[in-house]
């Protein structure tokens, strides 16, 4: 038993030490000095304070407010992406982000989270574009209504997220994420006023380059601070602008152990580029 634990206690060192090659800081503060730091070499960012599940709605809509007042403050070629379940789909709260976007001009991006949430999201995601129009959107390739959604957010003319989706569509768990991804960026060119593919996958990212230069489309390559830089230089052979997702708070550290431990491929990732020096780091 005495082996037994040690050996768990060992594994989550090695977890903890690598995960925290994903994570800037904890502070805002850290995540600008992140994006003053890549911005000299071509990059763009976007940020976005991570909460604990059970935080407070108003303390979260606060950390958003403050984010963005930070990267108005500073220039910044980045916007700020919010998961709307952390203010409890609450308009008043969203209402207090806008009114900080504002006065800067700052995009707005609304992440995906788990499918149940997706119509509050998409919901207020609407009612939020009657007021303020500067606003983004995350289509997850798992989920069977993202082909719907798509046409809906092509009619409003703002830009889109493509991701795989972290959580399957219970009414389709069986759904190809790769297929899906595809199938979202053949509705998105060339009538999405931009795209932004969000992949780590190389080939992914070669199909979905061919699709959306054939229709003449905006996109860029978003990717996850600390992932392998594959797909970046793939995407900077074919100059495409990449921007990198550059999460922040005390929930970082958790949530990447917790998707080291469900995905071991990530870890084996992230040895193996360490190896290769394959892997951007904000020094």
């Amino acid at each position: 038993m005495e082996s037994s634990n040690t050996g768990a206690r060992i594994k989550d060192k090695i977890f903890r030490r690598i995960s925290m090659g994903y994570i800037v800081g904890t502070e805002v503060e850290d995540a600008i000095q992140a994006c003053q730091k890549i911005m000299p070499l071509g990059y763009a960012a976007t940020i976005c304070p991570w909460n604990n599940n059970g935080d407070d709605f108003s303390l979260v809509a606060d950390a958003y407010v403050l984010a963005a007042r930070q990267i108005i403050r500073h220039n910044l070629d980045c916007y700020l992406s919010i998961k709307t379940p952390a203010i409890g789909f609450d308009p008043t709260l969203m209402d207090k982000i806008i009114k900080a976007a504002r006065e800067g001009g700052l995009r707005i991006h609304f992440d995906a989270q788990s499918p149940e949430t997706a119509e509050d999201n998409l919901s207020l995601f609407e009612a939020t574009y009657n007021k303020y129009e500067n606003i983004s959107y995350t289509l997850p390739a798992r989920w069977q209504r993202s082909l719907e959604d798509a046409g809906r957010l092509i009619g409003m003319q703002v830009p889109v997220r493509i991701v795989k989706g972290e959580w399957e569509d219970p009414l389709e768990p069986d759904k190809d994420p790769f297929g899906g991804f595809l199938d979202i960026v053949r509705v998105l060119a060339g009538k999405a006023r931009h795209v932004a593919v969000a992949t780590h996958n190389a080939p992914l990212l070669k199909e979905a380059c061919h699709i959306l230069r054939r229709e003449n489309g905006s996109w860029e390559l978003e990717q996850l601070y600390g992932l392998p830089m594959k797909t970046v230089r793939l995407a900077e052979s074919c100059h495409v602008p990449v921007r990198f997702y550059i999460p922040y708070g005390r929930a970082c550290l958790p949530y990447a152990l917790s998707m080291m431990k469900k995905k071991p491929r990530m870890l084996w990732w992230v040895m193996r580029d360490i190896v290769r020096a394959d892997r951007f780091k904000i020094a």
